[in-house]
Parts: structure tokens; C-alpha cells; sequence
């Protein structure tokens, strides 16, 4: 998981091959361990990463049946979900799940994002910035956090509240770009609307 977490907060200079890297690793984990929770997990969040929805959401789900109980399996079946585009409600109470398992996880900021993202998709943007501005208080600098905070006020026409969220990206990280979500393996519809309301913020296109 060391490498998916480092191509998916944008510290690897090579992400494709870190996934790739990662994927091998969690396949064969699976392979010595059909059982294990925790590998169908991992196995089901690189896939997602990767763009194998249809792998990732079948490792995800076998996570969960083999332990409903432990929250990483919920939470990498939220990701796939969102990354499917359409399922946003079920993803929410994947993420739900997460975090009534795990409340105090110091990584919880992926599922607190998560589900303002599923939100933001839905067009319900007040509680984009709310769940957003959770998943803030627990990694001030996320960037896909504020990301959503910032689309979700331009998309309120709170422009200038917006701006100046942007302002605060482009202060954490300065080459903040579109391209930053080159691994958010969306559906185009579902990119388009969150780079749409970027662009009101003030984003260069």
C-alpha cells in the first residue's frame, strides 16, 4: 500500500510504473492469501488507479464480504464506486461505513473527501464544502479537498470565495494544474464537471 499511496498523493515521479509495481505486489498477496481482507483491498484500489473498474469493484466487494467489519475494504469499494461514475449514493455509504468503523483513522481525509466528491457529482455543493472542509481539518494540505471546495463555491457563484481557495492551492502547490488529477480515473463526464467549476474559480484552461 506504500505505493499506491505514493502514486496517489502525487509523490512518485513515476506513478504509472509505482501502480504497476503495486498492482504485482497486491496480486500476489491475493495469491498467498485468498482470505485476506486486506489484500483484495489493496488489490482493489490500484486496480481502480489503473483504470480496471470492473477488477477493482470484484476484489473490493470480496474484501468486504470476507470482513464487513474492517473499514479498508468499504473504503477501497468507494473508490471504485466513484470511479465508476453513476453509483454515488452507494459510494457514500461505502464511505459511511469507513468511517463509522474507523472514526479516528489519521488517514480518514481519503473517505471524508470522498464523499464530497460523491456529493459535488450529485450538484450538492454545500455538502461538497462540508465534508471537504472535514477532510481539511484532518490534512490542511490535501489538494483534492480544497479542490473541491473551491469548484463547489464557483459552482454556488461564490466566486470570490473561490478564488481565493484557489489562491491557497496554488500557495501548497505551485504547478497545480488540471493534469494534477491525470490518476482520478473518472468517467469524462464526471472530470469535465469538476474541471468546469476550476475553470469559474479562476483556474487557467
Amino acid at each position: 500500500m506504500a505505493q499506491f499511496m505514493e502514486a496517489y498523493l502525487n509523490w512518485s515521479t513515476a506513478p504509472e510504473k509505482t501502480l504497476q509495481d503495486a498492482h504485482d505486489a497486491a496480486k500476489r498477496a491475493v495469491a498467498l492469501d485468498s482470505r485476506n481482507e486486506f489484500s483484495h483491498a489493496a488489490l482493489s484500489s490500484v486496480s481502480t488507479l489503473l483504470g480496471r473498474n470492473s477488477a477493482a469493484l470484484v476484489a473490493a466487494r470480496r474484501g468486504v464480504e470476507l470482513n464487513p467489519g474492517n473499514s479498508y475494504p468499504h473504503l477501497a469499494l468507494a473508490l471504485a464506486l466513484i470511479n465508476k461514475g453513476g453509483a454515488y449514493e452507494e459510494a457514500n455509504a461505502a464511505y459511511d461505513a469507513t468511517l463509522r468503523l474507523n472514526p479516528v483513522d489519521p488517514t480518514r481525509f481519503f473517505a471524508l473527501s470522498g464523499r464530497a466528491s460523491a456529493h459535488y457529482q450529485l450538484r450538492r455543493y454545500e455538502d461538497a464544502i462540508e465534508w471537504a472542509h472535514k477532510a481539511l481539518q484532518v490534512r490542511y494540505g490535501y489538494i483534492f479537498a480544497r479542490a473541491l471546495v473551491t469548484a463547489s463555491l464557483a459552482q454556488l457563484d461564490r466566486v470570490e470565495e473561490a478564488s481565493a481557495e484557489l489562491a491557497e492551492i496554488i500557495r501548497l502547490k505551485p504547478d497545480f494544474s488540471t493534469a494534477s488529477f491525470a490518476l482520478y480515473r473518472w468517467p469524462d463526464t464526471a472530470r469535465d464537471h469538476l474541471f468546469e467549476g476550476l475553470y469559474r474559480a479562476g483556474l487557467p484552461q
